[in-house]
């Protein structure tokens, strides 16, 4: 899975052909930003998401969705035992 700074990088700055700091001048946002969200140092914001909305007239919601599948395949990654430390709820049936 591709992280949203891979994503920002494969299809916006490769695919527009911009720079990274002429993206954050569109955007209105310190170049530093889109710099560390591309190096996978800082996550897309709600703030990220709706200015790259705006920007590619497209839902922010794109955005968030894959900042948090990245986050969550991260995280499971990290933990692959988790699901053994929980007990599945199983409801009891009344009569």
């Amino acid at each position: 899975m591709e992280s949203p700074g891979d994503v920002i990088e494969r299809y916006i700055i490769k695919g527009l052909n911009i720079s990274v700091g002429q993206l954050a001048q569109a955007l209105n946002v310190p170049a530093n930003r889109m710099y560390q969200i591309i190096q996978n140092k800082r996550d897309i914001s709600v703030d990220t998401a709706l200015r790259l909305g705006y920007f590619l007239n497209m839902d922010p919601l794109f955005w968030l969705d894959i900042q948090t599948r990245y986050k969550l395949r991260d995280y499971q990654a990290s933990r692959p035992n988790l699901n053994d430390e929980i007990r599945v709820f199983k409801s009891k049936k009344s009569n």
